[in-house]
């Protein structure tokens, strides 16, 4: 999720924001996670944590884990829709809420 003061840690440069530079700092993270936290690693992820679902899927596909091999939790129902921004608009939300079926079908 976007914590404030993240750019002490991730840079504060546009190239350091990227998705594909987010991603790539992510899956340094689940590879750690993935060494230390045994017996099986746990990445709890949503839709609403920006783009974390898709982070998480591709990580596990591209590194061939199989589902025994570790716990992956998610939420449905809320829908980011920030753009990774902190500061937004006036009353405008980080994300929606939206509990319907036709949002849990999507995937």
């Amino acid at each position: 999720y976007i914590n404030l003061n993240r750019g002490a840690v991730i840079g504060s440069t546009p190239e350091s924001r990227t998705v594909e530079a987010m991603k790539q700092r992510s899956d340094n993270v689940m590879t750690l996670a993935m060494s230390l936290l045994q017996p099986l690693p746990w990445f709890d992820c949503a839709r609403s944590y920006g783009l974390s679902e898709k982070f998480v899927g591709e990580y596990l596909r591209e590194n061939c884990v199989g589902k025994d091999d570790v716990y992956v939790s998610s939420k449905w129902g809320y829908t980011y829709v920030a753009d990774w921004n902190v500061e937004l608009e006036e009353d405008a939300p980080h994300e929606v809420k939206d509990h319907s079926v036709e949002v849990r079908l999507v995937w």
